[in-house]
């Protein structure tokens, strides 16, 4: 009976073993945005509206982040970043229902926030919002979603921020 048991169990495990090799992960590749001056690493290219980019899973079946890229005009443009932030803040946290946890963040010397909400009608969603080069970039996805944050971690830009 034991034998039988042990030879039962081993045979389950080879099973799971040739299962787990089966289902690779979904090869990731570099996007960047000459354009808009950014890249990220994802399953594959995204819809591109002119500054407003969004990428799916492999399967196309989920959005798992989207980046949208503004030019910040006058009054806006000759104001610090850390004021342009703040109005994002204040807009944020003015929406109905919402609860939404704040912390400044920086990328490549460029300052930020990331907005995360977990109550009202953007939630559940974190926001990332970096002012770089007199230009505002949106880094949006669920943190529910599996795989959406380390796809938003790998958001870089590809030019020198002043």
């Amino acid at each position: 009976m034991n034998s039988v048991r042990t030879l039962l169990c081993l045979v389950i495990m080879l099973c799971l073993a040739a299962c787990s090799k089966q289902s690779k992960s979904v090869p990731l590749h570099k996007y960047t945005s000459s354009r808009y001056g950014f890249s990220v690493t994802v399953p594959g290219d995204p819809e591109d509206h002119g500054g407003s980019f969004r990428f799916y899973s492999a399967d196309r079946n989920s959005v798992l982040l989207e980046i949208e890229v503004t030019q910040l005009r006058p009054p806006y443009s000759e104001m610090p970043a850390d004021s342009n932030l703040d109005v994002y803040q204040r807009a944020y946290k003015g929406e109905p229902g919402a609860v939404v946890a704040v912390k400044s963040i920086a990328l490549q010397d460029a300052p930020g926030r990331e907005f995360d909400i977990t109550s009202g009608p953007r939630a559940p969603s974190r926001n990332r919002v970096y002012v770089a080069n007199k230009t505002y970039y949106f880094v949006e996805f669920n943190p529910n979603t599996p795989g959406a944050a380390e796809l938003a971690n790998s958001f870089q830009f590809e030019f020198p921020v002043q």
